[in-house]
Order: structure tokens, then C-alpha cells, then sequence
């Protein structure tokens, strides 16, 4: 709906006027594939481009298991979840909502990348 998604917007402005910040899932849905992110969603950075927003991400890895993507309740007992946080920066003068969301969209696959081999390094060394 227009009108409502125009009213949240007016609230998301007003907000970041007031030196608010936000936190936005680009890929805009679950994933079902932790390993691999799904395409983000341009218009997720069209706000970041309007206001010059500093853009920061965070990635999990191991929290798949915890509340699978199948299961409508988490499975409890005891994981391990690995988080990275990180500063990708502010958006290039010439880039629009497509190039922004393209580089950021590389830059946190190679994050969760990294995550994921980390993770899997530790669950190795305290295997042993």
C-alpha cells in the first residue's frame, strides 16, 4: 500500500533528521541459504543516498542453527554464533542505488565468507 508505505517513510525522514539511525535487512526476506546472500534490494539504499548516511554492516554465522529456516520455533540448547561487524563507509558521488547496493552486496558476501571459514577453523581447533 502506497499511502502507508509513504507515512512510514515520512516517519523513517523525520527520524534521521533527529540524527537517528537505521537498521535495514537488504535482502528484505529469510534466507534459506545462510552461505550465500540473496539479492539485495535496491530501494533499501535509496535512503542512505538521500540523507549521505555512513553505511555499517553486521553478519552472523551459526544462527541457522539455532532457528532453522524451516522450523516456526527455535530448536533451544546450546551453539555457537559467530558476528562480524564493520564499517563499509559512505556511498561514491557517482553511485546510484544500483551500484550501492551492488558494492555493498560484495562486500558482506566476502564478510560472511570470511565469518563462515572462521567458524569453521574453530570448530576444527576445539574438535581436536
Amino acid at each position: 500500500d502506497k499511502e502507508k508505505q509513504a507515512k512510514v517513510n515520512e516517519r523513517v525522514i523525520a527520524h534521521i533528521q533527529r540524527d537517528g539511525r537505521l537498521t535495514t535487512f537488504p535482502e528484505g526476506q529469510m534466507n534459506r541459504n545462510p552461505a550465500e546472500l540473496l539479492p539485495f534490494r535496491n530501494g533499501t539504499f535509496q535512503t542512505v543516498l538521500q540523507n549521505k548516511m555512513e553505511i555499517f554492516y553486521c553478519v552472523m554465522w551459526g544462527n541457522d542453527k539455532v532457528w532453522p529456516a524451516s522450523s516456526p520455533i527455535t530448536n533451544g540448547g546450546s551453539f555457537d554464533i559467530y558476528v562480524k561487524v564493520g564499517r563499509i563507509g559512505f556511498a561514491s558521488e557517482d553511485e546510484d542505488n544500483a551500484a550501492l547496493s551492488a558494492r555493498c552486496q560484495v562486500f558482506i558476501q566476502k564478510a560472511v565468507n570470511d565469518l563462515a571459514a572462521h567458524a569453521i577453523r574453530e570448530q576444527v581447533k576445539h574438535k581436536y
